[in-house]
């Protein structure tokens, strides 16, 4: 058999057997490519075969291969093309005689936005200026270390202490996009989180802000904030949020990834252009297909609204003048809507809103029931107070689990006791049954600015408080969980005081916050600084922002 031989160049003019090639080095073996939105670039690499005695020479006969073909293409030449639209790394492979090696390449995505006829100019001038560190200079939304979903429409960032113009800079390993403007907010679409997921694994994203003064030439005194972390949840949220807006006496939708909500019901007419009394206490059922409101707020009557046909919902009853409640929830089945009026729990049937029983052997006052997933049991609050005065108004309350049988219920079970330092109120179990949310505070739980958010583990173990979802003093009420996503994320809404610096106001609004629940499984708090719904009338009071599926 003939011997096999490798036809390379060496420094002696010798040839060099088969059995010498060691291994294969692909040059450059790190190489960082910087692509403008619509300019793709290209890197050249050649491969060196590697023989003994530490010689290497140069080899054509390569086989080449990118193990990500979304960052771009290599040809047989090992000449690299990228794409136009995002970044990526990307691992070089090259190949020779079973022998290979390998080389990283990172394709850095640049963008520059430029708001209000900004000068191009300004893209240079930044890039090469020494900025100086200014803590004055600083973002005042979102909070530092906000987790959003991809999919999150119309996300404001707004700073203060800039000059005649700013550049906010949103960066990660491969992405790097700049928003040039003389103004001190900017708002946000869908298309940059969606990019910044696809090509960012971590999701994490550094967002700075620097500020100049400006001649249309020159770039003077420029100066740097502090740079800030925002997390890019990996998936979409799916489904809508209904809300009660107190401005148009009506519930709207916004389905998420939507910077508009809808008037939903009712519908405003022309001799009722507000919609109707306060039908605020609602909540909504997949396998009834139904929303229930109750009208004009506490013990009022209850119209159940067929919502099959998301965009054309009617209602199918309202109930008779005696049958009256103010917390309620339908059982996951859609057999039974369970609700409370002064403290007496009571069942209906969802298909026509006749009555099924009265609960009066339960003593204490119980109202905000709430059905485990399964079906099994209910949560709810029960007032250990004997001058309560109304199923939002009350003291001394805890959480307790009532086993429920298709319309029997149990003995409750205490899940949160009772303190005289705190209440305990609006309770709402997880989509997957593992975490109930509830309020916690000091006085009652209505419009209570101290209230908080809390979460509680269904498998046992303390109650965790979501500092980072909380603030201070900024009433956090009406915690609603969103249709359980495909990660370990869940999303919470809930309803807060607290000030939104873009368009001003500290009305009650919806805000939502990510909970990682690997963190509330080590009994940490597993949330994240709460972000804007955005779409809503920030002047309005907002309230009870309840998910549905579509």
């Amino acid at each position: 058999m003939l011997p096999l031989f490798l036809l390379l160049a060496c420094a002696d003019g010798d040839y060099v057997s088969a059995d010498e090639l060691l291994g294969l080095r692909i040059e450059p073996e790190e190489a960082s490519l910087e692509v403008w939105a619509g300019a793709p670039v290209s890197q050249v690499y050649q491969a060196f075969a590697l023989l003994g005695n530490g010689r290497e020479v140069p080899v054509d006969d390569v086989s080449w291969e990118t193990s990500n073909l979304s960052a771009g293409s290599i040809d047989a030449t090992g000449r690299f093309e990228s794409v136009h639209t995002h970044g990526g790394i990307s691992t070089i492979s090259a190949s020779h005689r079973g022998v290979s090696g390998t080389a990283t390449l990172s394709v850095v995505y640049r963008d520059a936005i430029l708001i209000d006829d900004a000068d191009p100019g300004l893209v240079a001038a930044f890039d090469d200026a020494q900025a100086t560190f200014d803590p004055d200079l600083a973002l005042v939304y979102p909070e530092d270390g906000v987790s959003v979903p991809r999919n999150v429409e119309g996300l404001a960032f707004a700073w203060e202490g800039n000059d005649q113009v700013s550049r906010l800079r949103l960066r990660t390993a491969i992405t790097d996009i700049s928003v040039y403007t003389r103004l001190d907010d900017w708002t946000s679409t869908a298309d940059l989180f969606t990019l910044i997921a696809a090509t960012n694994t971590g999701g994490e994203v550094e967002v700075q802000v620097h500020s100049g003064d400006w001649d249309g030439t020159q770039l003077s005194g420029v100066r740097s904030g502090l740079a800030q972390a925002l997390v890019v949840n990996r998936l979409d949220v799916q489904g809508s949020v209904f809300y009660w807006a107190t401005d148009k006496e009506a519930i709207l939708r916004i389905p998420f990834g939507s910077a508009e909500p809808a008037d939903y019901w009712p519908e405003p007419s022309d001799d009722d252009p507000g919609g109707a009394p306060c039908v605020g206490c609602h909540v909504v059922n997949e396998a009834a297909q139904s929303m229930v409101v109750t009208h004009d707020g506490i013990n009022g009557v209850f119209t159940t609204v067929e919502i099959s046909d998301i965009d054309d919902p009617y209602s199918r009853y309202t109930s008779g003048i005696e049958e009256r409640v103010t917390f309620k929830d339908v059982s996951p089945d859609g057999q039974y809507l369970v609700g409370a009026a002064n403290g007496v729990l009571a069942s209906w049937y969802m298909a026509n809103g006749s009555r099924v029983d009265t609960y009066e052997e339960l003593d204490d006052w119980i109202t905000m029931p709430s059905f485990h997933p399964d079906g099994d049991r209910l949560v709810a609050i029960r007032s250990l107070v004997q001058n309560t005065q109304s199923d939002m108004v009350f003291l001394e309350s805890e959480v307790v689990s009532i086993p429920w049988n298709d319309g029997l219920i149990g003995e409750p079970e205490v899940l949160v006791p009772s303190d005289p330092d705190h209440n305990h109120f609006y309770p709402t179990w997880s989509p997957d049954g593992r975490w109930l949310a509830f309020n916690r505070a000091e006085g009652d739980g209505y419009s209570n600015p101290a209230a908080e958010l809390w979460i509680l583990p269904a498998d046992g173990g303390p109650a965790i408080s979501l500092d980072q979802a909380n603030g201070t003093d900024v009433g956090n009420s009406f915690p609603r969980w969103a249709p359980l996503p495909d990660d370990s994320v869940q999303w919470l809404t809930f309803t807060s005081t607290r000030d939104y610096p873009v368009l001003g106001g500290d009305r009650p609004n919806v805000w939502v916050t990510a909970v990682d629940e690997r963190l509330l499984e080590e009994g940490r708090d597993g949330s994240s600084p709460a972000f804007w719904l955005p779409g809503q009338d920030s002047k309005s009071d907002n309230h009870l922002a309840v998910w549905w599926v579509e």
